[in-house]
């Protein structure tokens, strides 16, 4: 693998996986830290009063993007990074790899894995197939 083709994985791991991570975990710290199932033992001590949380799109931000954010990386991890583009995988593979992000959301309505499950995060998780299918065609 030559140096540029390195370089170019290396910058879209960056913009696709890393930037999306690192947003979404930034919410979850500064701004719910009391309401994520990791903080129940480690506390990061610092916390933003986000009782304007009654307004739709900061509620979103709050709620729902950190979700977008993780499916988003996830998506483009598995089909950007190791597969190359949407072109490249069969169907049944991206059917998978799709469905996932909202099969985890239908399992925690069932209670069969921890979380709470909410049908804003499943709009996020849709948001984030499509962009991701437009950025890796």
């Amino acid at each position: 693998m030559g140096v540029s083709i390195l370089r170019k994985k290396s910058i879209q791991v960056l913009i696709h996986v890393i930037f999306p991570l690192m947003l979404g975990s930034m919410v979850y710290i500064f701004i719910r830290s009391g309401s994520f199932i990791a903080f129940e033992k480690i506390d990061p001590g610092i916390k933003i009063d986000y009782s304007f949380s009654s307004n739709l799109i900061l509620t979103y931000l709050i709620y729902s993007f950190p979700d977008f954010c993780w499916s988003y990386a996830f998506l483009s991890f598995q089909i950007g990074i190791i597969w190359g583009g949407v072109k490249k995988i069969s169907h049944t593979l991206k059917f998978i790899i799709y469905i996932f992000p909202i099969l985890t959301e239908v399992m925690q309505y069932f209670h069969l894995i921890r979380g709470t499950a909410d049908w804003a995060d499943v709009i996020s998780y849709l948001f984030a197939i499509f962009i991701n299918i437009y950025v890796w065609k």
